[in-house]
């Protein structure tokens, strides 16, 4: 855009739609599902749940204090708590008012595209390489799938290489955290012998052969090595709260008076 000075002389200057743009930019880049474009750290409902109320404050004062390489987070809970919604808050943030380079991946569909890549030839590592060079990478559902040696053979190379070079890592989880005393969920050998009787290709076969056995920890789900990195690169936080999903359906089925 051409502008005049205080003396006369014309000269250009930047765009005010350049700013915004960039802006969108950032964020396209980011990759959040569509569901997720306008989640925030603001507008996250607490429920008036003490836990959730000091997490989210937290939260905020880990976002204004963050820099590249700061200690990650893991945040786990029950489904419907809000993790995905706070951690594409974090994202969208991060790429859209701090400039930093931020992506979203869901561990599915990381594993889909590394398959889909072997049929162009692809390795592992070719598909991890472009999300451990990312500085702030988002992983959502860590423990997502049949917790098969070859998942959880990509789940260390892409958390491990991220931790030797320092990057930032978010991670959302079902899982539970280990806490003292707590009561164990099945072994991995015991889950899959169960898994080895279901039909490979049908996961929500495998999720109810699952919850039969009864929910296994985080550590207990992707292996003491890859939890051990997770403690050491991370902030490990839980979401106590029930289901909002169905806290919203059951509303919604009440009778208007």
């Amino acid at each position: 855009v051409l502008a005049d000075n205080a003396q006369g002389y014309t000269y250009a200057k930047p765009c005010s739609c350049q700013g915004l743009q960039t802006r969108v930019r950032r964020f396209n880049q980011v990759r959040l599902p569509a569901r997720y474009h306008a989640c925030t750290l603001e507008n996250y409902l607490e429920r008036d749940n003490n836990n959730l109320i000091n997490l989210k404050y937290e939260l905020l004062r880990y976002r204004q204090q963050f820099v590249i390489g700061t200690t990650g987070l893991v945040l786990s809970g029950p489904p419907g708590t809000g993790k995905t919604h706070l951690l594409c808050g974090l994202l969208g943030h991060f790429a859209v008012e701090q400039g930093i380079q931020a992506r979203f991946i869901d561990f599915g569909d990381l594993t889909t595209r590394i398959r889909q890549g072997y049929a162009d030839n692809k390795s592992d590592n070719e598909i991890i390489d472009d999300l451990v060079e990312i500085p702030v990478l988002g992983l959502d559902e860590l423990g997502k799938g049949k917790g098969s040696d070859w998942e959880i053979s990509v789940l260390d190379a892409l958390v491990n290489r991220r931790y030797n070079s320092g990057k930032t890592t978010l991670f959302t989880t079902n899982y539970a955290l280990n806490s003292p005393g707590q009561s164990k969920g099945p072994t991995s050998d015991q889950v899959q012998e169960k898994l080895s009787q279901a039909n490979q290709g049908d996961l929500r076969q495998t999720e109810q052969l699952l919850r039969k056995l009864g929910t296994p920890t985080l550590e207990e789900r992707v292996g003491p090595r890859i939890y051990s990195r997770l403690n050491e690169m991370c902030f490990l936080r839980t979401l106590k709260a029930s289901d909002m999903r169905q806290v919203r359906q059951k509303s919604m089925a009440r009778p208007v008076d």
